[in-house]
């Protein structure tokens, strides 16, 4: 194919789509990048080719040639903010080889973070943001620029996004944006259902990188599986917290607040039914903010899945060894009795007889006063709460995973402290704990145009045109010690777990989950100078990979559990 603006003609088929994935830098549970499966699904349902690039397994240097050539008429970014010099570098070495061979192909960006932060990154280089689910709306995107005139190079962003909704571009220095379509429960079927039964995803090219990439530890907390699945069952996060954008990803799309909309039971219970006789799934990871959804019909629609499960193990269509996990909330497990809140005894109960084995909870903090906080606002949900429902969860023999920021502009020196003891507590317990390190700055969530906080940002020069970019990283803490410190909570949780990677020979391989997050909690205790808590975090560490009686399990001797009014 030569290398010209005509090269581009393709009057007889379809653009050619190339999509690339945003880099997670996953320790865990890699996976196929769904999102992009999907779309690149529907793109060949309408007959127009498309490839994928999982920068979590390779580079893009592969594709280079073809892209160099011209053969890819739409480019396309899976974005973030986490990593936006990484995606701008790329997006414009890719940019400045098409313009050197005087190739046209349009660089389009999709996703949360492009939906939330959709002008910044037209302003980076990128020349069309498709916003919210935008399966339908990409393959009008194709079908307008099969009909163009290329033989004078690409038509105009105006000529092939006439008819095509939920978009932003830029026309000299105006915004143009359109909302989404409604996003329902037809929508949702078709792409999360439907689609997802009649797509055949790589696990198995996943599951073998992971076995030969883990170190082979067993510390505790919840099991680990390699043949581990992803299953997304509802269109976004019900939730209102502080410093979160997942709640607005639809509503940001569609220019207006939208409902939330879930599969049905029966539909769930389908896709775990497949994943398990066609893929050999023995792990079911459902990958929702929070699937259990807290409303009167999610919590029966987690009634009737469970229900189902436990008939479709006795019927042989899944082996009892299967495992389910879920991200959710505490307010899903409570519920009133006489005017009190009460663990939901009977949801749990009922979960672990399913096979469920492990609860992600965004906790976020053990402080009253921080979950009342603007930062946070965990409507309706104290600290007691945060307790009875993991103490209930690991009575009925579920693992807890306990979500927590370190970096809450609020906190004082005490408060953090206080939450990373209880966090470590309940490590030794047989709690799983993830950590970040910082609040995040995050575009679309509530916080980010409150003007509450300092924002911190990093600032990255852009060679090709001379501009300096300036990227949303965190808010500031108010103390003035955390404030000092926590610039340096990554790079000394690093330190530690370089360490241990040094000591126990486990260069290059992917760490347990419970190593990672205590080294941060580590981390942060050196960063606020409370070095005889950091020392206390890194010999009990050492305890429990060492197998030291009473060092990692439940009824710990030497630091007992916290929780309150957790039993019947």
């Amino acid at each position: 194919m030569n290398k010209t603006a005509s090269s581009n003609a393709n009057s007889d088929a379809f653009p050619r789509v190339l999509v690339v994935s945003l880099k997670s830098d996953t320790a865990v549970n890699i996976a196929p990048p769904t999102g992009l499966f999907l779309l690149k699904a529907h793109l060949n349902k309408n007959g127009i080719e498309c490839d994928i690039v999982d920068r979590d397994l390779e580079g893009i240097e592969p594709y280079l040639d073809r892209i160099n050539d011209g053969y890819y008429q739409i480019i396309g970014f899976s974005v973030s903010r986490i990593h936006m010099i990484g995606d701008v570098e790329l997006i414009w070495e890719i940019k400045s080889s098409l313009q050197e061979r005087k190739i046209n192909s349009f660089l389009i960006g999709g996703g949360q973070e492009a939906t939330s932060n959709a002008r910044q990154w037209l302003d980076v280089g990128l020349d069309l943001i498709f916003k919210g689910f935008c399966e339908r709306e990409l393959v009008e995107f194709c079908k307008n620029l099969t009909a163009g005139d290329f033989c004078n190079g690409l038509p105009s962003i105006e000529q092939v996004t006439a008819n095509v909704q939920g978009i932003a571009y830029k026309k000299g220095d105006e915004y143009i944006e359109r909302p989404a379509p409604r996003f329902g429960v037809e929508q949702l079927t078709e792409l999360c259902y439907t689609t997802v039964i009649n797509t055949r995803f790589p696990y198995e090219k996943y599951w073998a990188m992971l076995d030969d990439r883990s170190a082979d530890t067993n510390l505790g907390g919840s099991e680990f599986f390699i043949e581990n699945v992803r299953v997304y069952t509802t269109s976004h996060c019900p939730r209102q917290c502080g410093f979160c954008s997942s709640q607005s990803f639809l509503p940001d799309a569609q220019g207006k607040q939208s409902p939330i909309v879930m599969l049905n039971a029966q539909q769930v219970a389908d896709l775990v039914i497949m994943y398990v006789q066609d893929y050999g799934a023995k792990s079911i990871l459902f990958s929702d903010d929070d699937f259990p959804v807290g409303n009167r019909e999610g919590l029966e629609r987690m009634v009737q899945f469970c229900n189902l499960m436990l008939e479709a193990k006795k019927e042989k269509k899944i082996p009892e060894s299967l495992r389910f996990s879920c991200q959710a909330r505490v307010f899903d497990f409570l519920k009133r009795e006489d005017g009190q809140k009460v663990v939901n005894w009977d949801l749990i109960k009922l979960m672990r007889k399913a096979g469920f084995m492990s609860i992600g909870m965004g906790i976020e903090t053990y402080s009253d006063r921080i979950l009342k906080a603007p930062s946070i606002n965990k409507i309706g949900i104290t600290a007691k709460d945060c307790h009875n429902v993991i103490g209930g969860l690991i009575e009925v023999g579920l693992v807890p995973q306990t979500n927590l920021i370190l970096g809450i502009p609020e906190y004082t020196v005490d408060e953090l402290v206080d939450t990373l003891e209880t966090a470590f507590r309940y490590i030794r317990n047989g709690v799983d704990v993830a950590i970040t390190a910082v609040m995040n700055s995050m575009p679309g969530a509530p916080i980010h145009t409150a003007s509450l906080y300092k924002t911190i940002y990093r600032q990255w020069t852009n060679p090709y045109t001379g501009e300096t970019l300036q990227i949303d990283d965190y808010f500031e803490p108010q103390d003035p010690i955390i404030r000092d410190g926590i610039s340096q909570f990554r790079a000394l949780g690093d330190k530690e777990i370089e360490e241990i990677r040094a000591q126990r020979g486990w260069g290059g391989k992917i760490l347990h989950k419970r190593v990672i997050h205590v080294c941060n909690l580590i981390g942060v205790a050196r960063g606020i100078k409370r070095h005889d808590v950091a020392d206390g975090f890194r010999k009990a560490l050492e305890d429990i990979m060492d197998g030291v009686e009473g060092s990692g399990l439940a009824n710990d001797p030497v630091m007992p559990p916290i929780f309150s009014d957790a039993n019947e």
